[in-house]
């Protein structure tokens, strides 16, 4: 009947002709819990894509057409996570960083460490700069075509010393942030950069 009709078009929230809505359903706000996993997963993919990029062509020969390309995702998928290559990039340092936090924890767990702890520590140092050398020789690619690139470095490097301050007390002055210990500061980023060297 057109009383009938007229009742489930008011239930669906369709306007009456008097302009009221009334029952509107509506959809929860934010992603859905597959939204957000399919969103991870193509953030993924880009990142996958460019690591592979950047040890087949460099940093500086990789475009965002080539991502694309290897991804198999369009341009807004791309730019909904990232906003350039060197925003990939960062990603990637991004992935990689809890991986050398916990090898520069490892060594500021110990109490003022000797010469042996150091050694076999710096040992194991090298294993992992062996195991992730594409991602070392990113980040040499990215720090020589990329002036923003420096504070980002100078950040983790502090992070490493935060790690370090936890047993070794040089460290510990370091991370302080007191004007007295600047130096400290100072000699302390350039062993962590040297070590990286």
């Amino acid at each position: 009947t057109t009383e009938g009709i007229h009742q489930s078009l008011l239930s669906s929230g369709v306007p009456s002709r008097a302009g009221r809505r009334v029952g509107t359903r509506t959809r929860p706000r934010g992603r859905s819990a597959l939204q957000e996993e399919q969103s991870l997963a193509s953030r993924q993919r880009i990142l996958d894509a460019a690591q592979a990029a950047f040890v087949e062509n460099s940093y500086a020969a990789t475009t965002v057409d080539e991502i694309l390309r290897r991804a198999d995702i369009g341009r807004a998928t791309f730019y909904r996570h990232f906003t350039s290559v060197f925003d990939v990039a960062k990603g990637l340092i991004d992935q990689f960083k809890p991986v050398f936090l916990s090898l520069y924890e490892e060594l500021g767990a110990i109490p003022s460490p000797t010469a042996e702890q150091i050694e076999d520590w710096i040992r194991h140092h090298l294993r992992m700069y062996r195991q992730t050398s594409p991602f070392m020789v990113l980040l040499l690619e990215v720090s020589g075509a990329e002036p923003e690139f420096f504070p980002i470095l100078t950040a983790l490097a502090t992070e490493y010393i935060g790690r370090l301050a936890a047993g070794i007390p040089a460290f510990r002055n370091a991370a302080s942030g007191r004007p007295e210990h600047r130096e400290a500061m100072t000699a302390a980023l350039l062993l962590i950069q040297n070590l990286s060297s």
